[in-house]
Order: structure tokens, then C-alpha cells, then sequence
């Protein structure tokens, strides 16, 4: 499952849509989306927190990957997303 792909597609309800299938995922690409491009993880349109939320509400216990497509460098891509996930998912 592809976040940013499913918000590319038109889906507006990704925790819906994890509530609906989480029996069946078994991958997660954490990746964000804004105005037609892929962004860096936490700095586009998409709103994680209820994202993670519908993963532990299926027991989600799978990967999850930063697919990092954006124009910023890889290294850049990378250490912005981590400490975005750290922040969001509250890691030190």
C-alpha cells in the first residue's frame, strides 16, 4: 500500500481505507503528496497521524518504507522523512 499513490488515485479516506483492508496488507510505502507531486515525507498535503492511528487499529505489524520520490536529494529525503516518522510516531 502506497500512500501518496492512493491520494494520486483520488482516495481521500487512506485510514478508511486501511480500516477496510488491514487483514490483507502486508507492505506500507510511507510517502506524501501534494499538488500533483511526490514530497518529502511530512512536507506535503497528507495527514499521517490518522494514518499510523488506522495501522494499530488493524494490528499492522508489517514494513513500513519511506518511498522517497520527491525532487530533494536522496540524503536529504531520507533525514527529513526519519525524523519526521520520529517525531511522529514519537521516537527519540
Amino acid at each position: 500500500m502506497d500512500t501518496a499513490h492512493l491520494a494520486k488515485s483520488g482516495v481521500a479516506d487512506i485510514a478508511g481505507l486501511i480500516r477496510d483492508f488491514g487483514g490483507v496488507i502486508d507492505n506500507v510505502h510511507a510517502k506524501d503528496y501534494e499538488q500533483g507531486q511526490f514530497r518529502i515525507l511530512g512536507r506535503g498535503s497528507l495527514d499521517f497521524t490518522p494514518i499510523m492511528a488506522a495501522l494499530g487499529d488493524v494490528g499492522y505489524r508489517g514494513w513500513l518504507c519511506v518511498d522517497e520520490e520527491s525532487p530533494a536529494s536522496l540524503a536529504e529525503g531520507l533525514r527529513v522523512s526519519r525524523e519526521y516518522l520520529y517525531e511522529l510516531l514519537g521516537i527519540a
